[in-house]
């Protein structure tokens, strides 16, 4: 394969993954899967599992649930709430 040929191959990779990512921001597709979204997923299930010892601590897990829900495109059923 030419390098010519290569050029043009990666460019339509990276404006196929450009247009995949526009797909996914808008929530036409869903998400991909990648090890960090996993390991999102990993963490939210540790997290929802523990209490806080007092308020402030809850406050801080409630936070970094909404947190890690908001990355990975899980939005409220409830607006304001964490389910």
């Amino acid at each position: 394969m030419s390098l010519l040929n290569k050029i043009y191959l990666a460019q339509r990779n990276a404006g196929e993954d450009a247009v995949i990512a526009n797909l996914e921001r808008m929530g036409l597709v869903q998400p991909r899967q990648t090890p960090q979204h996993d390991l999102l997923g990993r963490c939210l299930s540790v997290i929802s599992t523990l209490e806080g010892e007092d308020t402030d601590e809850q406050g801080l897990l409630d936070e970094l649930q909404h947190d890690i829900k908001q990355v990975m495109g899980i939005t409220p059923l409830v607006p304001g709430s964490l389910i």
